[in-house]
């Protein structure tokens, strides 16, 4: 998977260039698009990129997500990158699956648990599945939605409901007739 953020600063355009390739690697590169500049990309993190997330179009701040899972380990780690000026927030022990950002908060599904993040605040744990551990939940997620109060997970055997006020969960499998 290739990921490509573009920033603009006041004089200059800056961007990262994520890359995913799975057990083999992945990386995140900077460079500044400027006439004239003679400035090279600059690999500045070297790990599987999950997500570039700009939270704030005035805020020169990218989110990285990095991660990596196969069948015996899983990693995944947040960053604050600013130009090529690298800052390990959070280390999730698990690779982020899916994420997604809504109304300044940043919502993200890694094997284990779901986070929530808002610029300058710490981030939090929403939900441990562990905690409450069911093999009903035991899947990869694909994509995430939110809808009121509810955060919709999706995978292959189904949907996952979270619902952010009460911590009710609801699991909808997904029918497989013969």
């Amino acid at each position: 998977m290739l990921q490509l953020r573009l920033t603009r600063t006041y004089k200059d355009s800056h961007y990262y260039l994520g890359v995913d390739i799975g057990i083999y690697g992945g990386w995140v590169e900077y460079g500044v698009l400027n006439i004239g500049s003679t400035e090279s990309i600059k690999t500045i993190v070297n790990e599987n990129c999950v997500g570039l997330i700009q939270v704030d179009k005035f805020d020169p701040n990218i989110i990285l997500l990095t991660g990596s899972y196969d069948i015996v380990s899983e990693q995944g780690k947040m960053y604050i990158l600013n130009g090529e000026n690298v800052r390990e927030i959070y280390d999730f022990q698990s690779c982020p699956q899916a994420y997604l950002l809504e109304d300044e908060t940043l919502y993200i599904k890694t094997f284990d648990k779901i986070y929530t993040y808002k610029t300058n605040e710490e981030i939090k744990v929403l939900y441990d599945f562990s905690k409450d551990y069911d093999k009903t939940y035991d899947f990869r997620t694909y994509n995430l939605v939110k809808r009121s109060n509810s955060l919709f997970f999706g995978s292959v055997l189904g949907i996952f409901e979270y619902q952010t006020d009460t911590q009710q969960k609801y699991w909808y499998p997904i029918r497989m007739d013969e």
